[in-house]
């Protein structure tokens, strides 16, 4: 059985967080921190870049990269020393691998309770100490943080110092924590923490337009994405049947068939043919027209330049009624139908009223012509170095959040 000790009089050793900065100079700073996104040292971090941004007036910004993602503490210091890395919440363990005097922080029992290793940490004595970190290790030490006082947690019973003679025992691994366990008896372990997923989500084209960002998957400098499967349709041809013309009947029938067995199965060439890997459909709904002029019938849109999403099914459909299909990027429509450069744009009703475009039309036709839908992939580089565990996880995740767009959009049809 599993249990937790307050051994020895209440706790192992405190630990502490300091924060450290290089001295690069940077509007765009990158902090890096080992905890996960819901650890207090993270959203502290995130707070600081939050209110940065504000008191400088936007001049500043702070990206926090949480969960090691910018390596583990000792790569981290490396990268603030040579300014690779503006800045960093870091434990005063790894400092004190270069600046011994910060071992004393951890000797045994100097905090009596929270209260008093808060005092501790405040003190002019503490503060004075930073004043060594520029010449000694090359960083600015500004302010301490705390992780609380340490604890352990042991597969057996512990009831005493003595019961933990010859336990391997888990360890962050710097000299303070391993001459204390040595002294007791114990086999000190160093061993990181395990591995934690985070997601950083890049909105709005950060990393180019669907295109690039399948490059960018098949090589693996990208590791997921939710892509419209138009793009997909351009490598894997079979994925334009989704865009057949009325194929779905209404928005629950367009449902029904993403989450139809046929095609799930559809997912299974991605592999081989685009070199990713396909995990579960999601849907923006059903496309519309939005229209500069009067459209009471299809022969209006004779001879109109109309904005599509650039792909085959949907230019082999505009041709067929004799409109002039016109490729363009999101970004540039809403000006486009406001001067004309277009006469009518094909588009998802979501985004329709989000970005306004009726404030340029005197029609919005409710054609419901054509399906939509988007597709969760991920990287087959990166997905074959996943575990069997980690792959089940990720996919679980991904089709739970995916999957429920196209809940949104039939409730939203139904309002």
């Amino acid at each position: 059985m599993k249990s937790l000790k307050r051994t020895i009089s209440g706790s192992a050793v405190a630990a502490f967080a300091t924060f450290v900065g290089s001295a690069a100079v940077a509007n765009d700073f990158r902090l890096g921190l080992i905890t996960p996104p819901p650890h207090i040292w993270t959203k502290a971090a995130d707070a600081f870049a939050s209110e940065l941004a504000e008191a400088s007036g936007g001049a500043h910004s702070v990206t926090v990269f949480p969960a090691r993602q910018l390596g583990n503490e000792a790569e981290m210091l490396q990268q603030l020393q040579i300014g690779a890395l503006d800045m960093a919440f870091m434990t005063v363990a790894e400092v004190s691998n270069r600046a011994t005097d910060f071992g004393a922080f951890y000797a045994p029992y100097l905090a009596e309770d929270i209260d008093h290793a808060a005092r501790i940490l405040r003190s002019d004595a503490a503060t004075a100490m930073l004043d060594q970190l520029p010449a000694e290790v090359g960083v600015v030490g500004l302010v301490y943080g705390m992780a609380g006082l340490r604890q352990i947690v042991s597969r057996g019973d512990i009831t005493s110092a003595e019961d933990l003679a010859g336990l391997k025992l888990r360890i962050t691994p710097f000299d303070p924590i391993v001459d204390f366990y040595n002294a007791i008896g114990a086999a000190p372990t160093p061993m990181p923490l395990p591995a934690v997923y985070s997601v950083t989500v890049f909105p709005a084209r950060q990393l180019g337009n669907e295109a690039e960002m399948l490059q960018q998957l098949q090589i693996g400098a990208l590791d997921m994405a939710f892509m419209t499967v138009a793009e997909v349709s351009n490598r894997a041809t079979d994925f334009g049947a989704f865009y057949a013309p009325y194929l779905a009947e209404d928005i629950d029938h367009a449902a029904r068939i993403l989450r139809s067995d046929a095609a799930t199965a559809m997912l299974d060439q991605l592999p081989a043919e685009v070199g990713v890997v396909g995990l579960v459909y999601g849907m923006a709904g059903l496309r519309q027209i939005v229209s500069r002029g009067d459209i009471t019938s299809a022969e209006d849109l004779a001879g109109l330049k109309l904005r599509i999403t650039p792909f085959d099914p949907i230019v082999d459909f505009y041709n067929a009624i004799g409109a002039a299909p016109t490729p363009m990027p999101l970004p540039a429509v809403y000006d486009a139908l406001a001067n004309g450069q277009v006469d009518a744009i094909d588009m998802d009703a979501e985004l329709i009223w989000v970005l306004k475009y009726y404030e340029h039309a005197d029609t919005i036709v409710q054609s419901d012509h054509m399906m939509f839908p988007m597709v969760g992939l991920v990287s087959g580089r990166v997905w074959a170095g996943l575990s069997e565990e980690d792959r089940a996880m990720i996919g679980e995740l991904m089709a739970k959040h995916l999957d429920s767009t196209i809940d949104s959009y039939v409730a939203k049809d139904r309002e």
